[in-house]
């Protein structure tokens, strides 16, 4: 059976019940396929080429960004394993995300007066969307004094995101 809820209503339910239409779509993950070398203390986007899963298909692989075709606001996150591939080089790493082009977000890491090999920063954040022209990107920024670091695939570096119930 189907039964339509006033607006303002309040619904007080006892047993089993179905509520089909709510849910935390769309939703997506990704995660890197391989290990990207990257300029020192250049921001560089993140390469998430994998999808784990997609259930609007608004995740794109060849261009790494999210569209979510309905618009809402998404609670959105990405982790980066940022690697300086030999010990005490790493000095700072960033890991922001991006909504349009703009910077909206960052997780920082200072190791300046105790460098260390590696570090995976996680940023979160809540974003809104329009549900049509709208994407955001995971980018990184990786200080490192050897100049030559590097992402870290699969498990170390993953991007995703949900729609938030009720917004």
């Amino acid at each position: 059976d189907t039964i339509s809820i006033p607006s303002g209503a309040t619904l007080n339910s006892a047993g089993t019940n179905t509520l089909n239409s709510i849910v935390n779509t769309p939703a997506f993950e990704a995660k890197t396929n391989a290990d990207v070398d990257v300029t020192s203390g250049a921001t560089t986007k993140v390469q998430f080429d994998t999808e784990l899963f997609d259930t609007d298909s608004c995740y794109d692989t060849s261009n790494y960004r999210f569209t979510p075709n309905v618009a809402g606001k998404y609670y959105i996150w990405s982790i980066v394993g940022c690697n300086s591939k030999s010990n005490a080089n790493l000095e700072t790493v960033e890991v922001r995300l991006y909504k349009n082009g703009s910077w909206e977000n960052t997780a920082h890491f200072d190791f300046r007066t105790n460098n260390a090999r590696f570090a995976a920063p996680m940023v979160a954040s809540v974003i809104t969307f329009n549900g049509s022209s709208d994407y955001v990107e995971s980018y990184v920024n990786i200080g490192d004094s050897s100049g030559n670091p590097n992402t870290q695939a699969n498990y170390y570096s993953r991007f995703g995101g949900y729609k938030l119930i009720g917004t």
